[in-house]
């Protein structure tokens, strides 16, 4: 997957409201899988991904669609799930 900024932390979080609340981490993780996948595909094919884009997950999280939202409560949830799903895999990956 692509270097990740705050902008794709926060598509990502809407994103993921956009799933019932129990889906949530599920949605959450495969966005960060098909990010990758589809940053494979570019390394590999000089092209975007035609279904998740560039390798950023940005790309793959606006391909998924999802309102813009402000601050609210479950906003901030979705936020600490994405947060918390990126540290569980970059500590995977380092070890």
């Amino acid at each position: 997957m692509r270097r990740v900024l705050i902008g794709d932390v926060m598509a990502a979080a809407r994103a993921i409201l956009s799933a019932p609340p129990g889906a949530r981490a599920a949605l959450a993780d495969r966005l960060l899988i098909e990010a990758h996948a589809a940053h494979c595909y570019v390394k590999r094919y000089g092209r975007a991904h035609p279904q998740w884009g560039d390798g950023s997950l940005m790309a793959r999280a606006l391909h998924h669609g999802a309102p813009p939202r402000g601050p609210d409560r479950a906003f901030l949830a979705a936020l600490a799930l994405v947060l918390d799903r990126l540290c569980r895999r970059f500590a995977q990956s380092a070890a």
